[in-house]
């Protein structure tokens, strides 16, 4: 199994927990689709100060709420397919 094969089986596993967590289907969509920095940071197996100077140079798609980032999933992805080997 190579890198991005792990990741990708992470990133599937986050969404299903996230998906058992939430009740209705639009908060499991919602909820899906955007992953908090320290969620990122463990999937890539960096440090937490790392994750958030990826996050201010604009490697991800983010929204700020209030001091919380998340990132969007797709952005994640999207990084993978330009930066995994």
């Amino acid at each position: 199994m190579n890198g991005k094969e792990g990741i990708e089986r992470e990133l599937a596993r986050v969404a299903r927990a996230e998906s058992s967590v939430a009740g209705e289907d639009s908060q499991r969509t919602a909820k899906a689709e955007w992953m908090r920095v320290s969620e990122v940071c463990t999937l890539f197996g960096i440090s937490r100060s790392y994750g958030y100077k990826l996050v201010q140079n604009g490697y991800f798609e983010t929204v700020r709420l209030g001091r919380s980032v998340r990132i969007s999933r797709r952005s994640v992805e999207e990084f993978l397919e330009r930066n995994v080997l």
